[in-house]
């Protein structure tokens, strides 16, 4: 699947058949997250021919971002620019935080992507912001990272948590 990083020129119009150029309008429009309506001022892209309501996936996907931002913060859920604060200050890279957390990269990026993560794993990501408790994590899953991967890890962890002047249990 393409990955769309912006607006296209022009959409395919249903209603006249033919690639049109359009205006992008906003409107109030409820989204269903996790079984809750989720409201929020989308943009939608409108024919500039005949004004019927066009399909742009890249709109589409930052509609949904943004109902997955607001449900997220209505329930106290990580936000992806949290995910990737809280990696960046040990300095490691996302499949790096992944193991140390026993969860897989592909997750990591979905989240800091503006995937909606589970509520049990926001929970483990926010943990990671506790050098202590994030080397607890680490440890956990020692048998299932390579050693020298291992050691660079539990040395970024220390070293962030040192230059923040947090105390860690070696």
């Amino acid at each position: 699947m393409a990955k769309t990083t912006q607006a296209a020129n022009k959409l395919y119009c249903e209603q006249c058949d033919t690639l049109v150029e359009y205006e992008i309008i906003t409107k109030n429009e409820l989204y269903d997250i996790r079984g809750e309506k989720t409201e929020i001022e989308s943009k939608v892209a409108k024919c500039n021919i005949c004004g019927n309501e066009l399909f742009d996936p890249y709109l589409e996907n930052e509609n949904l971002k943004q109902a997955y931002r607001k449900y997220a913060q209505k329930h106290s859920l990580v936000l992806p620019e949290d995910i990737k604060r809280i990696r960046e200050n040990y300095g490691l890279s996302q499949a790096e935080f992944a193991q140390a957390l026993g969860i897989g990269k592909a997750t990591i990026e979905r989240y800091e992507s503006g995937a909606l993560p589970t509520e049990s794993l926001s929970t483990l990501i926010k943990s990671a912001e506790s050098p202590e408790s994030f080397l607890k994590y680490l440890r956990m899953h020692k048998d299932k990272i390579k050693a020298d991967d291992y050691t660079y890890i539990e040395e970024r962890i220390k070293k962030s948590a040192k230059s923040r002047g947090v105390f860690s249990k070696p």
